[in-house]
């Protein structure tokens, strides 16, 4: 996709953008959780839905809730992070929210989100929790904690003028490209960064970057991303700690035959 410059009017504070793919068994519950949200929200929060071609019941299940999907897009992609990367592109909120196919909208949550924004001045980038297999994942975070995990992408809203000027996802991640972006944002001392003491959505266990791994980027290439961005000592402290982690876990298999 050409980058073309940030351009549009900001008619929305929030943009919603689901990427679906034969996704019928689960996007239901998605569609109705922003449909809640979004009664009353109107002029608040756009919503936009970004269709690989699926060949199932998807487009027919979303037609049922066209009046609450501003923008629809069904075409070939190259995988999530390109679909979403055209949501980006057409949206004209001044954030982005990433809402996949059987993640769920906590009730009420974008208003709380837009209340929260206004309060705090329009940062950059805004995060809160996710509900994950019972428990809220995972509560504020610093560029040591987020060398080890990632921010979940559903709790996460992203300026959007900042994401185009980061490159939009980075296609050569295919697993973590969201991973690189929060990453990039972070990086960016500039960067207003601000935690909502919240519960943004319930994730769909395992979701995708739990179902696919990108071994290559968690080996080698994510210590460069850290010294790029962070500096060596994040990049040494974190591969020390792992190392460390990992000759702990093998001394006590040793221990426990012996």
């Amino acid at each position: 996709m050409e980058l073309i410059a940030y351009m549009g009017q900001e008619r929305y504070i929030i943009s919603v953008i689901t990427v679906t793919y034969n996704a019928e068994e689960s996007i239901r519950k998605t569609l109705e959780s922003v449909k809640r949200n979004k009664i009353g929200n109107e002029n608040f929060i756009e919503y936009i839905v970004v269709d690989g071609k699926s060949r199932d019941l998807t487009v027919s299940l979303c037609n049922r809730y066209k009046q609450y999907i501003d923008i629809f897009i069904s075409e070939s992609d190259s995988g999530i992070y390109d679909a979403q990367n055209k949501g980006v592109m057409r949206a004209s909120g001044r954030y982005v929210y990433f809402l996949q196919a059987g993640d769920v909208l906590v009730a009420e949550i974008l208003n709380k989100v837009c209340a929260f924004i206004k309060d705090h001045e329009y940062p950059d980038f805004i995060y809160g929790n996710v509900l994950w297999e019972g428990r809220l994942y995972d509560g504020e975070f610093n560029k040591y904690k987020l060398c080890f995990k990632n921010i979940c992408q559903q709790a996460i809203f992203y300026k959007r003028k900042k994401f185009i000027e980061y490159g939009l996802n980075n296609l050569r991640y295919n697993v973590l490209a969201d991973y690189y972006m929060n990453l990039n944002f972070w990086a960016h001392t500039e960067n207003r960064i601000e935690y909502i003491p919240a519960c943004i959505a319930k994730y769909d266990v395992p979701g995708f970057s739990g179902e696919n791994k990108d071994n290559y980027f968690r080996s080698y290439e994510r210590f460069r991303v850290y010294a790029s961005f962070f500096g060596v000592s994040y990049a040494l402290v974190t591969y020390l700690y792992e190392q460390y982690c990992e000759l702990k876990s093998v001394i006590k298999t040793i221990i426990r035959k012996h």
